[in-house]
């Protein structure tokens, strides 16, 4: 899946949540934090994380939570402003790490695994 198709596809899922509003703020943040994004590019793990996350902060607005386990995944820490988002998305269940102490970065997500986030995301919003 590429990362305009995923794009796509979490904001079709929140369409409920979007307004003008949240929609414009949802765009400036993925800009903001995947500033050389490629929409052709096939989906990272890296990617899909930021991406869910600022799904969560700026249309759904729902409040970080402390990491748990995922504070032990050594390689988030190589990406300063993004640990937190993957963090975040990874205490959730939302994105699954490759293995107790690595998230898998640069690892691109088959579309399976692309659904099966965006099918965790929408089971997140489902509950609230």
């Amino acid at each position: 899946m590429t990362t305009s198709d995923f794009l796509d596809r979490l904001m079709h899922d929140a369409s409920a949540y979007l307004t003008g509003k949240k929609d414009a703020a949802f765009g400036r943040y993925i800009e903001d934090h995947i500033p050389c994004l490629d929409p052709d590019s096939l989906l990272n793990r890296k990617e899909a994380a930021i991406a869910v996350y600022g799904m969560l902060r700026e249309v759904m607005e729902i409040d970080d939570i402390e990491w748990g386990d995922a504070a032990l995944l050594k390689d988030i820490y190589e990406c300063k402003v993004c640990a937190n988002a993957i963090a975040q998305v990874c205490a959730r269940g939302i994105v699954i790490p490759k293995s107790k102490t690595i998230f898998g970065m640069d690892d691109i997500l088959s579309d399976i695994e692309a659904e099966q986030v965006i099918m965790r995301l929408s089971d997140l919003v489902g509950k609230r």
